[in-house]
C-alpha cells in the first residue's frame, strides 16, 4: 500500500503546481520589455492590445497599472522634449537679441565718431566763413564785388554740413532710444 508519507509528498507536489503563477502573456512581457527600453509610447500600445483581449486575468491589474505609469512617463518625456525645444528657441532668441545690441551699440559708437567728424568740420567751416567775411568785409571796402561768390560757396557748404549735422544728431538720438541692454 501506499505510505502515508507518499500520499503526503504527492499532495505537496501537487500543491506546489498549482500555486506556480502562471506563465507570463508574451504580450505582457513585450510591452515590460518596451518599458525597460524606455519606448513608453510602444509599451501603453501593447498594454491596451493586452487588457483588451485579457480583461479578467490576473495580470490584468498588474498590466492597467505599468499602462498608467507608461502613460504618465509618456506625458514627462514628451513634456521635457518640448521644454528642451522652448530653451533651445530661447537660447537663440537670447544669442541673437545680444548680437543685435552689440550691433546697435557699435553703430551708435559709430555715429557718434561720425557726429563729432562732422561737428569738427562744421566748425572749421565756420571759422572759414567768419574768416572769410572778415576777409571779405575788407575787400568790400576797396572793391564791393571781389568776394562775394566765394563768400555765398562756403554759406551753401556749410548749410550742408550742418544739415548733415543735424540728421546724425537725429539718427543719434533715435538709437540710444532703443534699448541695447540685452535681456537677461
Amino acid at each position: 500500500m501506499v505510505s502515508r508519507m507518499s500520499v503526503a509528498v504527492a499532495f505537496l507536489c501537487l500543491c506546489g503546481c498549482a500555486t506556480t503563477p502562471p506563465a507570463p502573456s508574451p504580450l505582457l512581457a513585450r510591452a515590460d520589455e518596451q518599458m525597460v527600453a524606455r519606448n513608453y509610447r510602444a509599451a501603453v500600445g501593447l498594454y491596451d492590445e493586452f487588457l483588451q483581449g485579457n480583461p479578467g486575468e490576473a495580470a490584468a491589474l498588474q498590466a492597467q497599472t505599468a499602462r498608467t505609469m507608461a502613460t504618465r512617463l509618456l506625458a514627462a518625456q514628451e513634456e521635457i522634449e518640448r521644454l528642451t525645444r522652448d530653451v533651445a528657441v530661447a537660447r537663440s532668441d537670447a544669442e541673437r537679441a545680444a548680437r543685435d545690441a552689440g550691433a546697435s551699440q557699435a553703430e551708435v559708437a559709430r555715429l557718434r565718431a561720425r557726429v563729432s567728424e562732422l561737428e569738427r568740420e562744421a566748425a572749421a567751416a565756420r571759422e572759414e566763413v567768419h574768416r572769410l567775411q572778415r576777409e571779405e568785409a575788407e575787400r568790400s571796402q576797396r572793391d564791393p564785388r571781389s568776394g562775394q561768390a566765394e563768400l555765398q560757396r562756403l554759406q551753401r557748404e556749410l548749410a550742408i554740413r550742418q544739415s548733415e549735422v543735424d540728421r546724425l544728431r537725429a539718427d543719434l538720438e533715435r538709437l540710444r532710444s532703443i534699448d541695447v541692454r540685452p535681456s537677461r
